[in-house]
């Protein structure tokens, strides 16, 4: 699915929804010849160095870990933890505003403040909790837990940088994901590596994103859709749940239909229903409008509603209800394809797959005129599995963007 609707003006039918607020050993000698943070060594620069805290460094860290793939993320999700069952047992900072040293994206041109150095063994110990393995992990913070001069300072910067390079993971999928315009559930299901940690720094971008955020509202959705991806059934505290209900306020206020039905729909997955039925029965009454323009709003709400709630079937039947009363309007609205195609991608979703070809193909028909629906989004875009594992699907995406590009080849051996 696209993002909702772009180019239409529909309005938030529903307003006024009220939601009920939830409640020592001793010192070793340190390693005699280890050596400081290597240069060349992103994650020990972000770790240990004065400067690592700078936005540049956490950024290389947090890139280092994303490129590693799932076993990167295991292993620094592990280092974190070691470092923060050790660590000074202070409250994190609010995700959207740390403290200096663990800013994961300050305004761009505001560089992190560079911390004093520490000298050359603690900075030892350090890398060596950083960079080795997990039993030379475990000795190090010993060593620095052992330290009553320098080691709660350090295991201090360890836990702020962690923390920040984790935020920095979380930021750099979050603007990843939302710059391909496609929306599909399980989206965000790799940001579960990063839990438990993730799901307080997503909650807070709920209320506050960070600077580097340049469309705050999808953003705010973005962060609401990855939680729903990543906290499993029962998982679900009341924390989350009124961390969830504070954002319907200011989503109504703002007239934010996609982050409003964001929020509600998670509030349905995490076992609080009565926002999302009430809306669905306001909202089903105005389906029966006799006015057009009416109708066909409460019926992109509706389709939005279930696909939302991931009940595909419900979404394909409102969806394709709409696509038949916009076509038959004189002028059909800008955003026409946008609406067509997400009438396939729940089609697809549905199971529903000779209507979902027939739709798809009418997107890319009505696409073509202003470029609204790109290769790369469709490419990106989940819904469109069901679709994209018939034999069809690549025959109509050739027709419409051209014969498949070969993969270069490698040099002649």
């Amino acid at each position: 699915m696209t993002r909702l609707f772009a180019g239409v003006a529909l309005p938030l039918l529903v307003c006024g929804v009220l939601v009920a607020q939830q409640p020592g050993a001793t010192p070793a000698k340190p390693p005699a010849a280890a050596p400081a943070a290597a240069k060349g060594d992103a994650m020990a620069r972000a770790f240990v160095d004065g400067d690592g805290g700078r936005p540049a460094n956490i950024a290389a860290a947090a890139d280092k870990v994303l490129q590693g793939g799932a076993e990167a993320r295991t292993k620094f999700m592990a280092l974190l933890h070691a470092v923060l069952a050790v660590a000074p047992k202070t409250e994190p900072a609010p995700a959207a505003k740390p403290a200096p040293a663990a800013t994961p994206a300050p305004a761009a041109g505001t560089p992190a403040a560079a911390q004093p150095e520490f000298p050359d063994p603690i900075k030892a110990t350090m890398t060596a909790a950083v960079g080795g393995p997990a039993a030379e992990t475990t000795a190090a913070l010993t060593r620095l837990a052992a330290d009553q001069d320098n080691g709660t300072a350090a295991l201090t910067r360890l836990a702020e940088r962690g923390r920040a390079i984790l935020a920095r993971c979380l930021l750099a999928t979050l603007r990843q994901r939302l710059a391909t315009n496609a929306l599909f559930a399980g989206q965000y299901a790799d940001c579960a590596a990063f839990k438990p940690e993730a799901i307080d720094v997503l909650l807070g971008w709920v209320k506050d994103p960070p600077r580097e955020a340049t469309q705050p509202d999808t953003f705010r959705a973005g962060c609401v859709r990855a939680l729903r991806d990543i906290v499993g059934d029962g998982e679900a505290t009341d924390a989350l749940r009124t961390g969830l209900q504070a954002g319907i306020a200011g989503a109504q206020r703002a007239q934010n239909e996609e982050l409003f039905l964001t929020l509600v729909c998670a509030l349905q997955q995490f076992g609080a229903s009565e926002p999302f039925d009430k809306i669905k029965a306001d909202v089903e009454k105005q389906v029966s409008s006799d006015k057009p323009e009416q109708r066909a709003a409460a019926l992109s709400t509706l389709a939005n509603l279930h696909y939302q709630a991931r009940q595909y079937e419900q979404a394909a039947a409102a969806y394709t209800s709409l696509v038949e009363l916009v076509e038959k309007q004189p002028q059909p609205p800008q955003g026409m394809p946008t609406i067509v195609y997400n009438a396939a991608c729940s089609l697809s979703l549905a199971g529903k797959l000779d209507q979902g070809f027939a739709m798809l193909e009418k997107a890319l028909q009505l696409g073509q005129k202003d470029r609204s629906l790109p290769k790369a989004m469709i490419d990106s875009d989940h819904d469109m599995n069901n679709l994209r594992a018939d034999a069809r699907f690549q025959a109509l995406m050739e027709r419409y963007y051209g014969p498949k590009k070969e993969a270069p080849k490698g040099p002649p051996k």
